[in-house]
């Protein structure tokens, strides 16, 4: 503790009956909230991932506001808010709390999952003599992210499907000749790192996993880290978030060409562009 940087930190607990706790450097509780038991909500889609405490003493986390004493303020909750099954908007890993300056109102950043089809991987330029059997569990869990309004709106969503290349064949959709020309873009067929030396190229269950998301005000960029690819990216989320009553345009300028990657770190060999990074 002598060496860490004064002040407090909260250790992240995920899912059903998990406890939020706010604790110093050495380890005492300062103060805890408690999350959903388990039962309340669907597994997976138990609101409160990764929690922050904001100036104004609330407790933001993925799908819920709460204040100091535990109390909840606010709750996003897919099945019941917009429709979409606990399946396909599972809450994943991370959440961020920005400032919509064109909606002038707090949001959610939620990374998210859900299986895609083989139509989609085809479309993503997957190899279409694949079949859905062939793929099996492959097409499982791949990542998303959504913006969520205090309205409970999804105002804004980025896919990583929409921004997908390929070099292995002409005829097939998003070809490009060389992955290093097409940087805004994650090539389907790469060996991600996760599944080296030995491991199935291409599309795998969990494809990118993302860990972390955050946001730039000044710039209104959001910064995305997909683990398995071993890079942070940039996507523009102001550029793309084109209207502020109709979201349906936001989700579909997010999942063109303004959307694409504009700057990426980490690791190059995954556009080949360069040699893997070492560790040591």
């Amino acid at each position: 503790p002598d060496k860490s940087y004064n002040g407090y930190f909260m250790p992240t607990n995920n899912g059903a009956g998990a406890t939020h706790f706010l604790m110093d450097l050495w380890g005492n509780v300062v103060h805890k909230w408690d999350a959903y038991p388990a039962g309340v909500k669907a597994n997976l889609a138990v609101p409160g991932i990764k929690p922050e405490i904001h100036p104004d003493g609330t407790l933001w986390s993925g799908g819920l506001i709460q204040d100091w004493d535990g109390n909840v303020l606010w709750e996003f909750y897919p099945p019941r808010d917009v429709g979409i099954s606990v399946a396909d908007m599972p809450f994943h890993h991370d959440m961020k709390r920005i400032w919509n300056k064109k909606l002038n109102q707090w949001t959610q950043l939620i990374v998210s999952n859900r299986n895609r089809t083989k139509a989609e991987a085809d479309a993503a330029g997957g190899d279409p003599s694949v079949s859905q059997q062939a793929y099996g569990t492959r097409l499982q869990a791949t990542d998303y992210i959504i913006e969520v309004s205090m309205d409970k709106k999804i105002v804004w969503l980025w896919d990583f499907m929409d921004h997908t290349c390929q070099s292995v064949n002409p005829s097939w959709p998003r070809y490009v000749a060389d992955p290093k020309d097409a940087p805004g873009k994650f090539d389907v067929h790469w060996m991600t790192d996760n599944q080296r030396p030995n491991g199935q190229a291409g599309f795998v269950r969990d494809w990118v996993h993302v860990n972390s998301v955050d946001f730039d005000e000044e710039t209104g960029h959001v910064v995305i880290n997909p683990k398995h690819f071993s890079d942070f990216i940039v996507v523009d989320h102001d550029m793309t978030f084109v209207s502020t009553t109709d979201f349906s345009k936001n989700i579909a300028a997010a999942a063109g060409p303004d959307g694409d990657i504009i700057y990426r770190w980490g690791n190059p060999s995954s556009w080949n562009a360069g040699q893997a990074p070492g560790w040591m």
